[in-house]
């Protein structure tokens, strides 16, 4: 996908968090794809004729590719997966509103760069609510450990911990990274990649001269 879809730019992404990132797990046993062994573990679950389910996607081109890519994978696992796409309006609305059916693709690439970045999107208690992403008890019990946590080495250590209950516990699943890009004239002063997720602090965007 990541060469079909991402033309090779995108980065096959096997973990929540790169190699670079607070929440890389550097001995992580990685699920391989393996349609065959899916496929045994749904008939032993008593799906024997199949699994339905529905995967929220939005409707722009860059998401009905992926949503396309997804299906044949998992319809090639003993799924059948129905496509539900929305236009952004309800799709946003869904996914942090009245919440999803089944599956949602999400995002194509967040850093887990800090443990405040896994408490604003997965926590108990985030900023951004993913309106269906259920929160059990034994993850609740960490989150309240880790807010508590000052030392940025115990930080960081939590925030793998957390990471590896998300991707062992199957809560989602990564699946690649997109580059990101800026063009702009050597003039121009800027610390854009260090302002996160969708946000730039203008006031630390200057020019000299010109």
């Amino acid at each position: 996908m990541t060469e079909a879809l991402g033309l090779g730019y995108y980065v096959p992404s096997e973990q929540i968090a790169p190699s670079t990132e607070w929440g890389y797990i550097p001995d992580l046993t990685i699920r391989e794809y393996n349609p065959e062994k899916a496929r045994q573990l749904l008939n032993d679950a008593g799906y024997v004729d199949g699994c339905p389910v529905t995967l929220l996607i939005q409707s722009v081109p860059a998401s009905i590719d992926a949503g396309e890519a997804i299906k044949g994978y998992l319809d090639a696992s003993g799924f059948e997966v129905e496509l539900d796409i929305a236009d952004p309006g309800r799709f946003f609305g869904s996914v942090f509103g009245t919440g999803w059916e089944d599956l949602a693709l999400m995002f194509y690439g967040m850093d887990v760069n800090y443990l405040a970045t896994y408490m604003s999107w997965f926590s108990s208690d985030p900023k951004s609510n993913l309106a269906s992403f259920a929160r059990p008890d034994e993850q609740i019990a960490m989150d309240k450990e880790a807010v508590l946590i000052v030392d940025a080495a115990d930080q960081r250590v939590m925030t793998e911990k957390l990471c590896r209950y998300l991707y062992e516990e199957a809560r989602l699943c990564p699946l690649w990274w997109v580059p990101a890009t800026s063009v702009m004239h050597d003039y121009v002063h800027t610390e854009i990649y260090r302002h996160g997720f969708i946000r730039v602090d203008w006031e630390n965007v200057w020019m000299d001269l010109h």
